[in-house]
Formats: C-alpha cells, structure tokens, sequence
C-alpha cells in the first residue's frame, strides 16, 4: 500500500548539508514541542530559523534513520522576533552577521523583514549601518529572496538550482513574467540549458505542441546539435524534416513557416549550394563566408619561384631516392610560388612524398614551416611520416577559454600571426 503523503510544519534549527548546484539539503526542522526531525529533498538556499510547509514521506535511511522526504515545500519566512534574529544571524544575508543581526532585530522586532524588502533605507537607523550599507544589504535581501523562489520553481519542474541563479541574476524581478512569456529563452547561449530540459518545462507551462516559440527553438537545437558533427549548415529539407521528427509533429508546416519566420528576424540565413537549398545560424554563415574570403585571398598570392627550382626538386629526389611524378613534381613547384594549395588523394596516392618533398625544399630555402592536424592522433602521425614537430591546430593556435565568457578564444590571429612563412595542415577534411 502506497504512503501517503503528510505535511510537517516549522522552524529550521540547523543545516546539515546543502548542494548549491542542485538545490538538495539535508536540514533538521523543529516541530515545536521539543521535536525535531531530519528532512531531506530539493529545498534551495535553506536557512536557520526560517519557517518551512513541507509535504512528502517517511523512511528509513540505512545509515541516517527515520527522516523525511520533501517532495514539495512552501516558504514561510520568519515572523517572531526570535526567529527573525535566528535566521538573519545564519549569514543567509550577505553584510549581515550574528551582532547586526541582533541591532537590527533590536530596532525593528517582528518588522525586521518587512523593512529590509521595502524600506532598506531605514536600516541606517541601526548604529553602526551606514546609509550605504544599508543599500547593500537591501540589494542582498532582495537578491536572496529572488533567486530562493525562482529556485523552487525551478526545483518543481526539474531544472538545475544553478541555472536559476544565473537566470535570475540576469532578468532579476522580470525573470518569471519572461520565462511564462517565452520558457524557450533558457536556451539562450549565455544560460546554456539542454533543450530536452527546457521542453519539458515549457510542456509543463501548456506550451502547446506546435506553439511557435517550440518550433522556432526546436529548429535553432536541431543546427545547433549538427555542428557537434561538424556540419555548419543543413539542407532545408532535411532540416524540417529532423525538427518534425524532434517534436514529434503529425506534419511539416508548422516548421516550415516557423523557419520562415526565423529567416525573416535574420535569426537564420538561407544559401543554394550545388543546387541544394540550405539553412544556416548566422554566426556560422558568417564565419564560412570570412573563411572563404581569406582562402581566395591566400590564392590571389603568388612568389617568385626561387632561383633553380627544378634542379632543386631533382636533386631532392635524387637524393632521397625517389622518381616524382610529373603530378607530384608539380605539386612541390607549386608549394614555392601559391599562396594556397590544396592536395588531395586517396590512400597510396603520393601525398605523403609530396609533404616530404615540399619540406625539404621549404628547408632548403631557409623558410620556416609549422605542422598542424586536427586531432592528437593525427598529429602524432603527421611527425611520425615527415621527422618533423607536429601540433594540434588548437594547440598551434594557442586555444585557451575566457574566463569572463567560458568561451574558447585563439591567443594567435590576423593581430598575432604565427612566426613561420608557412604552414602545413594535415587531415583538413576534418576542420
């Protein structure tokens, strides 16, 4: 037979163990009476002396004893006195310690919390608390109060205690009026939350199944997810087709005209490539169309060819053994005068003697070149076939992550250029 569930009410006398990610706390809450017993759940932020309705079910920890599962809670914040003192002397509020705490409660009595939301002016009133601690302190207050309730809404439908802070430090008092108005906004770069999660929550909120906003950021995760596969764009057929299948939708058109819209904010961009009508984020369209511009620069370039090319080409195959081609020759005459050039061949082709071939020569005219692959495994490889030092392109590029952004940036570019006169890379259908 299934336990029901069953409501305990009052004050939280000590904090046992929180989790400032999750939200789970193990906490005792003093019933009144003399008893007090364990309560465990997703209670976000708990603090002494601060009054908790928690709804939930008994059991029996094999190492902890009898304690209470929470499964829902209501806040009820401190109302005597001695419970205001309790929870402000807990250092729940940032500024305020054991002594202000007693100056303020002191002062103000059961009124304390009233003051600090409306009127935190007046805690200027409390000596020792200048007008612009009192400032700050309001701004805590209210700051604590915030995230604690988007916490619990949060915890009610699943997502993480630690997105909820950084949700709300963002949006502050407007974080649930634009969460109800849009839930798909937890996607957004900067907050980062998994589209599954966000889903469900906007599921939950009644967002229908083919509300716009739902297919609009289905769509936006469908591109997003595909560049894991290295693929910047997707075919518009295959991109409605995969986002229709995401949300489970009985037919296309509401994808249809939902990257119709997208396209129409310059949310999306839509290319023909080889015939093929594709759809693109912006930043990718961006970044490839750059990356296309500064390839066909590279072509635009030529050099002069160095004095004796071709007696230096016979006399690297000479001594190497080796009778080159006439593709493989050219190849290495190109490599002394391009600006780019692309090899490509399948296995067994001759592309591993024409790098050898081009290093040798580069060598010989005292030019300096830096090898690079995608992959440690491909760079590993690239040193093992020329003799020479080969790097990641990451590692070449001195990749590091921002600290203000967490987002990945490159210590060389247009502005720090690396100290060579050419460069190699390696398994470049990889990038």
């Amino acid at each position: 037979m299934e336990q029901e569930l069953e409501i305990l009410q009052g004050a939280v006398s000590a904090v046992v163990y929180q989790n400032y990610e999750n939200g789970y706390a193990v906490l005792r809450l003093n019933l009144g009476g003399g008893q007090t017993v364990t309560v465990v759940g997703t209670i976000p932020l708990p603090a002494v002396g601060e009054r908790l309705m928690v709804t939930g079910k008994w059991s029996n920890h094999s190492n902890y004893g009898r304690q209470f599962e929470a499964e829902f809670l209501e806040r009820l914040m401190p109302q005597t006195s001695l419970e205001i003192l309790n929870y402000l002397s807990s250092r729940v509020v940032k500024g305020i310690g054991p002594r202000t705490a007693a100056r303020i409660v002191e002062l103000f009595g059961d009124q304390t919390l009233a003051v600090m939301e409306r009127e935190p002016e007046r805690l200027a009133e409390v000596p020792g608390i200048s007008r612009e601690k009192a400032r700050k302190i309001g701004e805590e207050f209210k700051l604590h109060v915030g995230i604690r309730q988007i916490m619990e809404f949060f915890a009610l439908h699943h997502l993480s205690a630690e997105l909820a802070v950084r949700v709300y430090k963002r949006y502050g008092d407007s974080t649930m009026e634009l969460l109800y108005d849009d839930p798909y906004l937890l996607m957004d770069e900067e907050l980062n939350a998994s589209f599954g999660a966000v889903d469900q929550f906007a599921i939950s909120l009644g967002v229908a199944g083919d509300d716009p906003r739902r297919v609009e950021a289905g769509t936006l995760f469908e591109l997003s997810y595909n560049l894991t596969g290295g693929h910047c764009f997707l075919p518009e057929e295959k991109l409605i087709a995969a986002t229709a299948r995401l949300l489970q939708l009985e037919t296309d058109e509401p994808v249809k005209q939902g990257i119709a819209r997208l396209l129409e904010a310059d949310r999306l961009v839509r290319e023909k490539l080889a015939g093929i009508t594709v759809i693109y984020l912006p930043e990718l369209h961006e970044a490839e169309t750059e990356c296309t511009r500064m390839l066909l620069d590279f072509a635009g370039h030529s050099f002069p060819e160095p004095r004796g090319l071709d007696k230096q080409i016979q006399a690297i195959a000479r001594e190497g053994g080796i009778a080159y081609s006439a593709e493989q020759t050219q190849a290495i005459r190109e490599a002394a005068t391009s600006g780019l050039l692309l090899i490509t061949g399948g296995p067994g082709t001759g592309k591993t003697t024409i790098l050898r071939g081009i290093l040798e020569l580069l060598g010989q005219n005292q030019l300096r070149c830096l090898l690079a692959a995608p992959t440690g495994r491909a760079a590993k490889r690239l040193t093992e076939v020329t003799g020479e030092d080969a790097s990641t392109i990451h590692r070449l590029l001195e990749a590091g992550i921002d600290p203000a952004t967490g987002k990945m940036f490159f210590a060389r570019d247009a502005e720090n250029p690396l100290k060579c006169d050419a460069v190699i890379v390696d398994e470049m259908s990889m990038v």
